[in-house]
């Protein structure tokens, strides 16, 4: 009965790897590209559809257009997307130069981290609350019984619990991430 909620809790999980997983950190990840628009052909494209990312270096992420007409434009969208780094074109690529964080830099992070979090736990309540209507309407109909709804209660609750767990490892994993100089 509670099984068909289990792939919208797993769906949480993974928005929240993604949504996290933008935050940037002291290392160069290709990741924080993630969700970059870019404005080729007459319509918006992600830029991994129209460009080769690479990390050679730790400090270092670079973006080769597949088209060099397309350059100007991917430039222009790595500027809008507001990741605090500047893109360097030489013609053939753009470098992005990440930029050691500050300590006031890794707290802010470490902010926007806890707040994403939040929302993917709100979420998880959601759902919770949502099962927890279900069975009551359930019990109400009465097609279970009154200790089935609070067995069952007490598995939501054990369900709800298992996933909030697993959205906090994921933010303390990433959390050590970004504080690790």
């Amino acid at each position: 009965m509670l099984e068909p909620y289990r792939p919208e809790l797993e769906k949480i999980i993974d928005f929240t790897r993604k949504n996290i997983s933008v935050l940037r950190t002291g290392r160069a990840n290709a990741q924080i590209l993630n969700g970059v628009m870019v404005n080729v052909y007459g319509s918006m494209m992600p830029l991994e559809h129209v460009a080769t990312i690479g990390v050679p270096e730790p400090r270092l992420i670079t973006v080769a257009p597949w088209d060099k007409s397309n350059m100007k434009a991917v430039e222009e969208a790595l500027n809008k997307a507001d990741l605090n780094i500047n893109p360097v074109n030489d013609g053939q690529m753009i470098r992005l130069n990440i930029p050691a964080l500050t300590e006031e830099t890794r707290k802010d992070l470490v902010k926007q981290l806890k707040q994403r979090l939040e929302e993917s736990k709100v979420q998880i309540r959601k759902i919770r609350e949502k099962m927890r209507e279900d069975i009551t309407e359930s019990e109400k109909n009465k097609e279970i019984s009154q200790d089935d709804k609070f067995s069952y209660f007490e598995k939501i609750d054990k369900m709800a619990s298992e996933y909030t767990k697993k959205v906090e490892d994921i933010g303390d994993e990433k959390e050590k991430e970004i504080m690790t100089i």
